[in-house]
Order: C-alpha cells, then sequence, then structure tokens
C-alpha cells in the first residue's frame, strides 16, 4: 500500500517484487550487502564518481537518507544533527554476511566490524591525503542486496551503527557554518590514491594512515602533533638508534626531491620537520600550561598551527610513498637516494660537517 497506494489493483509483478526479498531474505544462509558510510559535512560537485569496480561516491537518495535517520545515536557520543549531515556517501559492494538464524542478522549487522572499519579508514585517508579537507562519519551502514527481512513503509531497509569519527568541531553548531567541498578536479587524483591505500600490502603505511586520521580528529592539539610525528617515524624511521628528528629530515628532503613538487621544495621539507620535533619536544618534556580556576578558560590554542604542519607533512610523505611504494623501505631512500650523491640539505650537511670530531680513545 505505501509503494503502489491503497487502491491500486494486486498484480503479481508488484507482489513478487514486495514477498521475493523477504522470501530469500529466510532462506537464504549467505546474504549480500552493501557497506555504505555517509560522509559528514563534506560536499561534492558530482552525483557519482567511480573509485574502483566495487566502489563508488554516490549522492545518499532521499529514501536512504530517510531509513537512515531510524538508527539510534545512544552511546555512540555522536550528535544527531552531525549525523544527519551528509548528501554523498562512500559505497563498497560484494560483502556478504552468512548466518544459520534469521535472527542474527541484526545482532551481526548492528554493530561494527573490524575489516569494514578498515576498508573505510582507507577511503578516509585516501580522502585526506588528496585534499586535506575536514572531514569524517558518523555511520556505518549495511544495506540488503535483493533480500529483505522487514520494511519501513517504502524506505530502504538498512542496518548498522553510529560512531563517533568526525572533528569535534562539528559538534559545536557544526551542521550551521562547517562543510568542505571536494571539487571535480580533485577527485581522480583521490582515486588514485584510494587505489594505491586498498592494494599496498605494508602495515606500516596502514598504521601510518589511522595516524593521519587520527591526527585529523582529535580534540586536543598536542595529541594530533604526536600523531603525525608517529606517522613520520612509522614511515621514515628505521631500528637503527640514530638521531631520529635528523634521519627524518633527510629522508623527507629526499622524497620531496623525489617528488620535484614546487610547493614542497626540500630544504622548506626539512625545515619542517625540524620545526615539527621541536614543537614535539616541547609538548613531551615541556611543563604542563597551569591552569586557573574560571568557569569558561580560554581554549589553548598554542599548537594549533604545528597541529597543521603535523597533518601536511604526513600527508606529503604519505602521498609521495604510495606513488613510489618502492621506497616504503627506509634502507632504498638512503640507498637510492642520498647516497647518490644528490644535495639534499646543503645547511644540513654543512652543519654536520662543522660538528667537532671527538678524541679517539683507546
Amino acid at each position: 500500500m505505501h509503494l503502489h497506494g491503497i487502491g491500486a489493483p494486486i498484480e503479481a509483478k508488484r507482489r513478487e517484487a514486495v514477498i521475493r526479498p523477504l522470501m530469500l531474505g529466510t532462506i537464504l544462509r549467505t546474504l549480500n550487502l552493501s557497506l555504505v558510510v555517509p560522509i559528514t559535512l563534506t560536499h561534492f560537485e558530482v552525483d557519482h564518481f567511480s573509485l574502483t569496480e566495487t566502489t563508488y561516491i554516490a549522492r545518499i537518495p532521499k529514501k536512504l537518507q530517510l531509513g537512515r535517520t531510524l538508527m539510534s545515536t545512544l552511546g555512540s557520543g555522536a550528535v544527531k544533527m552531525v549525523v544527519g549531515a551528509a548528501t554523498h556517501a562512500f559505497v563498497s559492494n560484494g560483502w556478504n554476511i552468512e548466518v544459520d538464524t534469521v535472527e542474527e542478522v541484526p545482532k551481526s549487522l548492528n554493530q561494527s566490524s573490524s575489516n569494514a572499519l578498515d576498508a573505510i579508514e582507507s577511503f578516509f585517508s585516501a580522502l585526506r591525503v588528496a585534499t586535506g579537507i575536514e572531514t569524517g562519519y558518523a555511520q556505518m551502514l549495511w544495506v540488503p542486496r535483493g533480500w529483505a527481512l522487514s520494511y519501513y513503509c517504502d524506505l530502504t531497509s538498512v542496518y548498522g551503527t553510529t560512531l563517533r569519527r568526525y572533528p569535534s568541531e562539528y559538534d559545536n553548531y557544526g551542521w550551521v557554518y562547517k562543510g568542505a567541498t571536494v571539487e571535480t578536479e580533485h577527485l581522480p587524483e583521490m582515486r588514485r590514491l584510494y587505489r594505491a591505500v586498498a592494494s599496498n600490502p605494508s602495515e606500516g603505511m596502514r598504521l601510518a594512515l589511522s595516524r593521519l586520521n587520527a591526527c585529523l580528529t582529535r580534540s586536543d592539539a598536542a595529541e594530533a602533533i604526536l600523531d603525525g610525528t608517529i606517522g613520520l617515524e612509522l614511515l621514515l624511521g628505521d631500528e637503527q638508534n640514530q638521531s631520529l628528528s635528523y634521519k627524518l629530515r633527510l629522508c623527507a628532503a629526499a622524497l620531496a626531491l623525489l617528488h620535484a613538487d614546487p610547493a614542497y621544495p626540500a630544504t622548506e621539507v626539512a625545515s619542517k620537520v625540524k620545526r615539527l620535533y621541536a614543537a614535539r619536544s616541547s609538548i613531551v618534556h615541556g611543563l604542563r600550561k597551569k591552569r586557573s580556576k574560571k568557569a569558561s578558560e580560554p581554549e589553548d590554542t598554542r599548537n594549533a598551527n604545528d597541529r597543521l604542519l603535523a597533518s601536511d607533512l604526513l600527508r606529503f610523505v604519505l602521498n609521495v610513498l604510495l606513488t613510489n611504494p618502492a621506497y616504503l623501505d627506509p634502507a632504498k631512500i638512503d640507498e637510492g637516494i642520498l647516497l647518490r650523491g644528490d644535495e639534499i640539505d646543503k645547511p644540513l650537511k654543512a652543519k654536520a660537517r662543522r660538528q667537532p670530531k671527538r678524541p679517539h680513545t683507546s
């Protein structure tokens, strides 16, 4: 009646379209699904953009928008207005669930799973590396493909859970004044990076991408800076016990030479890494700011600029290494770039030459 009206005649074709999915949902033990993740407060200039054969970005249909509002936000920490503030979604097809009883379906699909979260984080890390925008998500949805267990009016059947994976600024009326737009010209680069992320087998790369996502969504700027430096160490550090800051400066500058982006000259990249590690040192070894008993203490913005610096450097290094995965091993950077005789950072080398040699002791 919701689909065709109260007075509409019952036709076999229309009846089958309603009953067949219910029969399949009851009988089948393997149920096909689509993973749908609304992208919070982020607009796209296109209605549909393909990433791979099974994944794409698409404008959320009206019936799915209405269907997902029925999900509870209780216990998630997510603000309902933020949850609803999405026009587009990341869609991944080809998922399934195996069950023995009908009761297992909502129980399994109304909670998050590690492999689904990994796929989601891969997409958002590629989006952030490509654009650097503030973004996130607040729902993980499972949409049945060809089956159903129940209907609510004529809305799209949907399972899933609510999460809080977005910048904290969104909670403070962010749905009113926040929102980024991904321009069409940035989409091919995002697709290239997403495919590189999805196909990269390195655990270190996965952890570094996770640190980037944390760096751009944490409320505490100091913790975000530490996320950024840990991400750089995962990508550029090695097992040798040497000056980590100096080593990372050389490696990052070497990658800048390799990438040859005018916006990231080698000497400037080396200087930024040095500045970032100075900020890290002041956080780790410095004194905590003295707190007053004022009820409306002004926000501490001392680390705001360094937080941006951390995310920018980590995005740059991730971009270069996803484009040139052969250099994921820091030793390859030493052998392939630094030891070729290229002048990575003349000021750094000159400073090293000026260092007095230690006297030899027997």
